[in-house]
């Protein structure tokens, strides 16, 4: 991520290591898609932390899908590789905490899905710099405002519009290609703006 590459759009992708809600799996499939579909590959790259669980999924998705288009970097933890086969791996910290840090300062857009403590962590550092943070609520955990997750993350962002969108994202009756869609409106406002 040199500085030529740093003029469009980083979103990053935070999640736990392990899925725990049933349909959390498909939902990143789902979103991951409608994200790829929705945003420039020339104007936006990915990024993860490298992790297994929701990272690892999200990772998977692009490399069979038109995800495949955009760059993705993976930050990880030096002396480590992520081993996802997709986007280029970057060192960026000494362990787990200072990688959490760094990753919760380079992006523009984060969307979580599930998460812990260090999902929270992440989130309420890029919340609190004027990121956009948006939470798959209805997949629980940190994205559901536990672990102390920004209140002010789970209510539309100053720079979107229509508030609508938001609302799909906590709603369990909302099917999960709605939600997708919602969060490629959401993120896709966010960046053309």
């Amino acid at each position: 991520m040199g500085a030529a590459d740093r003029s469009g759009v980083l979103v990053c992708v935070l999640g736990g290591t392990k899925c725990s809600c049933q349909e959390t799996e498909e939902l990143i499939r789902l979103v991951a898609d409608a994200l790829f579909m929705a945003l420039p590959p020339a104007g936006v790259a990915f990024v993860t932390g490298g992790m297994p669980g929701v990272q690892q999924s999200f990772a998977g998705t692009s490399s069979s899908s038109s995800g495949s288009k955009h760059q993705h970097w993976h930050l990880v933890q030096k002396g480590t590789a992520s081993g996802f086969g997709l986007g280029s791996d970057l060192e960026a910290g000494r362990d787990q905490v200072e990688k959490g840090q760094l990753i919760a300062l380079v992006g523009d857009v984060y969307v979580t899905f599930e998460g812990g403590p260090g999902v929270a962590k992440e989130a309420n550092i890029a919340f609190e710099r004027g990121a956009l943070v948006v939470p798959l609520v209805r997949t629980g955990g940190a994205s559901s405002g536990m672990f102390d997750f920004p209140k002010g993350a789970i209510a539309p962002h100053a720079g979107v519009k229509d508030p609508a969108p938001w609302e799909v994202l906590g709603r369990k009756e909302a099917s999960l290609a709605e939600t997708a869609h919602a969060v490629a409106e959401i993120v896709a406002a966010f960046v053309r703006h």
